[in-house]
């Protein structure tokens, strides 16, 4: 197995949630190494949508496919012992292929979309369990790359619709950006804070 510092700094905003969900079930069933299912189980939670719309385009119910791989990881007798985490070797093939899409896309990290695609290989286990519940491994490629097209069109629209514009976003951030991501605090109670802060950004002074 690989160790996980190999691929620090690797993964984008939504690839780095991907990993993240999957060390904390890894945690969580305490075998600290990082499968494949790990990865599976982790894309169905920070992507439903993506994820089942996929498999409702399949025939296939969403929930069905959270069991099998659900109960994959219960009957794994996987586990790394020894400090830190590991990655499988499977999953170290995941990333590779993840990586290589992402760059001929003209990025340098590992996004969500990536990875999803990247699942896709004729040989995965994604694809052998979704074939061994009635699909067609060319439907799945055929569909999850459809998916991530349109995953990945509408992320360039959010982007070129919060994004800053050249002039500002080395010197901010965009609060409408951060508002559709669910990243700003609640503003009950702080109505003198926000006053203070409206006077610094306008140049006010306060009496």
């Amino acid at each position: 197995m690989v160790d996980l510092g190999s691929y620090k700094d690797k993964f984008g905003e939504t690839g780095q949630r991907i990993l993240e969900h999957a060390l904390s079930e890894s945690r969580q069933r305490d075998q600290n190494f990082v499968a494949v299912e790990h990865i599976l189980q982790a894309l169905m939670h920070e992507e439903p949508d993506m994820f089942n719309s996929t498999m409702r385009e399949l025939s296939l119910d969403p929930i069905v496919v959270k069991i099998a791989i659900d109960k994959r990881l219960d009957s794994s007798r996987q586990q790394h012992v020894g400090k830190g985490f590991r990655i499988s070797p499977d999953t170290t093939d995941l990333f590779k292929r993840a990586m290589e899409r992402a760059r001929a896309q003209g990025r340098k990290t590992i996004e969500a979309t990536d990875i999803f695609s990247a699942l896709t290989n004729y040989d995965s286990l994604f694809v052998e369990m979704l074939k061994n519940m009635g699909a067609n491994p060319d439907a799945v490629a055929e569909n999850v790359q459809a998916q991530v097209q349109k995953r990945e069109h509408e992320e360039e629209q959010y982007r070129k619709k919060f994004e800053l514009p050249p002039y500002l976003k080395h010197f901010g951030v965009s609060l409408n950006r951060l508002a559709r991501a669910d990243k700003i605090a609640p503003t009950i109670g702080r109505e003198k804070e926000i006053q203070q802060m409206v006077e610094i950004l306008c140049h006010r002074e306060r009496a």
